[in-house]
C-alpha cells in the first residue's frame, strides 16, 4: 500500500522535534520521500497501526533534514589539493550518499521500537 501522506507533519517538526532546518514550504516534500525510507527499512511493520508512534515521526523529520541539507548544500568536501600551482579537486556529492546519511538517522531513531525487525513475528 502506498503512503497517502507523511508520518510527520510542520506542526510535529516544529513542537515537538524541535526542528528549525527545514522551511514549511519544503517541509511536505522532504517529509514525504523521509516517509518512504522509513517504509523500506520497516518492511510494512508500520502497515497494521493506526498511527505512526512518535519515534517514527522523529525518525522521518530527522531523516527530512539530512535529505534538505544535501539539497541545499552541495557537498565541498575536498578530495586533493595541490598548492604547486594551486589545484582543489572536491568530492562528489551523491544522492544516495544523503540518502544513506537519512537511513542512518531512521536507524537511530528506530532501533528500539522493534519496527526494524524483518524476521517472522509469528510463529513459523
Amino acid at each position: 500500500m502506498a503512503i497517502q501522506k507523511p508520518y510527520a507533519d510542520y506542526d510535529w517538526y516544529k513542537t515537538n522535534y524541535f526542528g528549525s532546518a527545514i522551511p514549511e514550504e519544503a517541509f511536505p516534500s522532504f517529509a514525504m520521500k523521509a516517509s518512504y525510507l522509513v517504509d523500506g527499512l520497516t518492511a510494512g511493520n508500520l502497515q497494521p497501526l493506526d498511527a505512526a508512534p512518535d519515534c517514527v515521526k522523529d525518525a522521518v523529520c530527522a531523516a527530512a533534514e539530512k535529505l534538505y541539507q544535501f539539497e541545499q548544500s552541495p557537498a565541498k568536501e575536498i578530495k586533493s589539493e595541490n598548492n604547486d600551482g594551486y589545484s582543489v579537486t572536491y568530492a562528489d556529492a551523491s544522492e544516495e550518499k544523503a540518502r544513506d546519511d537519512a537511513k542512518t538517522e531512521i536507524r537511530v531513531y528506530l532501533s528500539t521500537s522493534g519496527l526494524l525487525f524483518r524476521g517472522c513475528r509469528k510463529r513459523c
